[in-house]
């Protein structure tokens, strides 16, 4: 945030909130009536909770809340530009995002059906056709110094910096969503016995003039 701290002048404020969320892409390898394994580029946070986007036929896609039972480096590999990306492969749970008729049909079938159905999402099925996929993260944050060209908030997530995220910022008359582009990551001062947090510091990227009115307004009402 050098550079827009130069632009803009930052102001520290309090009360104000918002989230972020990542999109990955990813591949389906295999799947089970309880989750799936998936390849993707990027390394899952084993326990975390992602939501999954699959496209159907119809053109409505499908969009369910998953849960990270493990993550591994498979291999490395070299993308079109001739850089060297790492592959993960995961496993995805997604029973606890049923609701509760769809809970009572699963029990059912994991009673009756002949393959056996456990927590390491064994009894899988292949795919005709590979699948691809769309796994988005949310965190929630606080705002702790706000400009018109960034900020910086406090959140439990450590994004690696120079990652693109969606930016939800809640201004309390709107929502003002943009893209933003992580500047720096630091750890912040969290409350004793609560999880870690970690102060990060976003650029905005393409903010529309009626967004930039509205944090201008923000602004102007917590300089009050």
């Amino acid at each position: 945030m050098g550079r827009e701290a130069r632009r803009f002048r930052r102001y520290d404020v309090a009360e104000v909130r918002g989230s972020l969320l990542l999109s990955l892409d990813a591949r389906i390898l295999n799947m089970s009536l309880t989750g799936m394994a998936i390849e993707t580029g990027s390394v899952l946070k084993v326990g975390g909770d992602y939501w999954l986007r699959l496209a159907q036929q119809d053109g409505l896609p499908l969009r369910f809340k998953t849960n990270v039972k493990w993550c591994r480096l498979v291999r490395n590999e070299r993308d079109a530009a001739g850089e060297v990306r790492a592959v993960y492969q995961a496993g995805l749970d997604f029973r606890d995002g049923l609701d509760d008729n769809a809970r009572q049909v699963l029990s059912f079938l994991e009673q009756h059906i002949v393959v056996e159905l456990d927590r390491r999402l064994t009894g899988r099925f292949g795919l005709a056709h590979p699948r691809a996929a769309a796994l988005a993260v949310r965190h929630d944050f606080e705002v702790r110094r706000l400009s018109l060209g960034g900020m910086l908030v406090e959140t439990v997530w450590d994004p690696a910096p120079d990652t693109t995220v969606e930016l939800e910022i809640h201004t309390g008359k709107t929502v003002v969503r943009t893209r933003g582009k992580v500047r720096s990551v630091l750890p912040a001062i969290g409350s004793p016995g609560g999880p870690p947090s970690f102060a990060v510091g976003l650029e905005f990227l393409g903010l529309a003039p009626e967004d930039q009115r509205s944090l201008a307004a923000l602004l102007e009402t917590l300089l009050e």
